[in-house]
């Protein structure tokens, strides 16, 4: 009998010890929306980055990412993540800037950072606590140097040579936000029109020069096939950043882990569709030469005049607004301490 009661208070003892079962967490869905159409590269990078969570989750968490418009109308991704339309969103800081003026500094600066510098100062430079700063009270939480940073845009595709500053007074240009108004100041005449209508306008003369995106996408399009010059720099549009943003209350109930998971694999993303532009970039720049375009650096004196006119622009929108102030402030110093290391990283 003595032998039974051991056994069985063994037995107690060693359940006692056992945890009990974790129950199966439930699977959570997030719906997402991006800036970008189905057929883009980039979309394919934030489909691909949704698709490397849900698998590294192991599916604790599934990422079901749209295409621009798809849910909600262009623009409007930061409405819909406060409305709770939409989960997170891959979207442009700038879209809050009739909030928050200083919010489109973070989407990109004529005469700013390149993309390395832009990251690096994201990273380690005091761009990211400007940014937690910048979008509180946005309903989302940014990632941190997450989502898609691009190559600088073209800086111009014209119909004749542009190779000292006096050449742009008077050009009709299809340019938009802070750098055409940065150009207006050395005497451009911008002229606001939808992408679509660019290729018809150069050929019937409504317009001189355009600036629309990088290499790779405007070959898509026969951009260089209206345009016999072509000139780049990084002067007027350095690069372009569309974070991660998650919606604030999702994003404080994710288990620690899983926040870790989006926030590396998110990042990640980042570089991985830099390095796509730069691969698909100098490919079209080929398609451009062969085609007989004249592709050429632009002139150091007109990039020179590009970056004084945009100081002085960002200098005056930071007198008006102490945030703006300090977002402008910081980009400025960061760019001073890297290019006293190196001529441009």
């Amino acid at each position: 009998m003595k032998k039974v009661m051991v056994l069985i208070s063994m037995a107690i003892v060693v359940t006692m010890l056992i945890p009990p079962p974790v129950p199966a967490q439930k699977a959570m869905t997030w719906v997402g929306q991006a800036v970008n159409e189905a057929n883009s590269p980039y979309y394919k990078t934030f489909e691909q980055m949704c698709a490397d969570i849900t698998k590294a989750s192991n599916g604790r968490l599934i990422l079901k990412p749209q295409p621009v418009d798809a849910i909600v109308p262009f623009r409007k991704e930061w409405d819909a993540m406060r409305a709770k339309t939409l989960d997170f969103a891959n979207t442009g800081t700038m879209f809050y800037g009739d909030r928050v003026p200083a919010a489109p500094l973070f989407t990109y600066m004529s005469g700013g950072l390149s993309p390395t510098e832009f990251y690096l100062w994201l990273m380690v430079g005091g761009g990211g606590p400007l940014l937690e700063k910048t979008m509180k009270g946005s309903g989302a939480y940014v990632i941190n140097y997450s989502g898609l940073l691009s190559t600088p845009e073209t800086f111009m595709y014209s119909k004749k040579p542009v190779t000292k500053v006096s050449d742009l007074k008077g050009i009709k240009m299809r340019t938009a936000g802070d750098g055409g108004l940065i150009l207006a100041k050395l005497g451009v005449n911008p002229v606001g029109i939808p992408y679509g209508e660019i290729y018809d306008s150069m050929k019937k003369g409504v317009i001189d020069a355009f600036e629309a995106a990088p290499p790779s996408f405007d070959v898509t399009q026969g951009m260089h096939e209206v345009s016999p010059y072509i000139y780049l720099s990084g002067a007027r549009q350095p690069m372009e950043w569309t974070p991660i943003a998650v919606r604030e209350d999702l994003w404080q109930a994710l288990p620690e882990d899983l926040k870790i998971i989006v926030t590396k694999i998110s990042q990640e993303a980042t570089l991985r569709n830099y390095g796509d532009c730069v691969r698909d970039d100098a490919a079209a720049l080929e398609v451009f030469r062969k085609f007989g375009c004249k592709v050429s650096i632009l002139n150091p004196e007109i990039e020179a005049a590009v970056e004084k006119a945009a100081e002085e622009f960002y200098t005056e929108k930071g007198a008006k607004d102490p945030l703006t102030g300090e977002v402008v402030k910081s980009v400025m110093e960061w760019k001073k301490h890297v290019r006293g290391a190196y001529p441009r990283l």
